[in-house]
């Protein structure tokens, strides 16, 4: 292994450009893995959401790991909640939204790297 952290040593970012009440921790990075994956520790507060985007190259996949919400893709509705997992492809526009009365906990994985 080459890195090795605990997520306690990585600050919260609120990107207020990619959506409301939503935070990530970024633990894996472009410049940790030669570009090839990012991973983002993520929560969505109560009816917060990441606005609707896609990626230009990027696979992505999110695994609920607590709350629950809608996830949006090509304007198709999936309801999602712990347990849940979606991998989405380049291009593909998609959002998601908390509608729990509960902190939505996801992690995210970008291949290759976002960020």
């Amino acid at each position: 292994m080459g890195i090795v952290l605990s997520d306690k040593d990585v600050k919260w970012e609120m990107p207020k450009e990619l959506g409301r009440d939503f935070a990530m921790k970024p633990l894996i990075t472009g410049a940790m893995s030669d570009n090839k994956l990012t991973f983002l520790v993520c929560e969505l507060k109560p009816g917060g959401e990441i606005f609707e985007h896609s990626h230009d190259a990027q696979f992505e996949i999110h695994y609920i790991v607590s709350g629950s919400g809608v996830l949006t893709v090509e304007n198709k509705k999936f309801n999602v909640q712990a347990g849940s997992i979606a991998i989405g492809p380049p291009k593909e526009k998609h959002s998601l939204k908390n509608t729990g009365d509960k902190t939505m906990h996801f992690l995210a994985i970008f291949s290759p790297a976002l960020m």
